[in-house]
């Protein structure tokens, strides 16, 4: 899994995990961007999680949810080495800038 920053997208088939304080604006120099199938890995987890996450649009992700979507994983008991680290990239993201907030957004394509 391979997180980019704006200046590295190749195409616009991404999502986007955006700090709280950027709203549901796209295309922020301080988001995170993940190709759709590099982010269908996710999808088992954050459905388990999530009744209705919105893959087409924006969803608020509190942080206790992003806590409970890393945990499935972990107890999924799949060692997939790349979703390990970009657990650990987020979790980095989130501590640089959003210690204010309860949440962040991953925006949807």
């Amino acid at each position: 899994m391979n997180l980019m920053k704006l200046q590295e997208l190749k195409g616009h088939d991404v999502y986007e995990f955006s700090y709280a304080e950027n709203g549901l604006n796209n295309w922020n120099q301080n988001s995170l961007f993940l190709s759709t199938e590099d982010f269908s890995l996710l999808s088992t987890y954050l459905d388990k999680v999530f009744d209705d996450y919105n893959y087409y649009g924006p969803q608020k992700v509190k942080l206790e949810d992003w806590k409970k979507v890393k945990k499935v994983y972990e107890l999924s008991k799949e060692t997939h080495e790349s979703i390990t680290k970009f657990f650990i990239e987020i979790d980095k993201w989130l501590e640089n800038k959003n210690d204010l907030y309860d949440y962040f957004w991953i925006l949807g394509v």
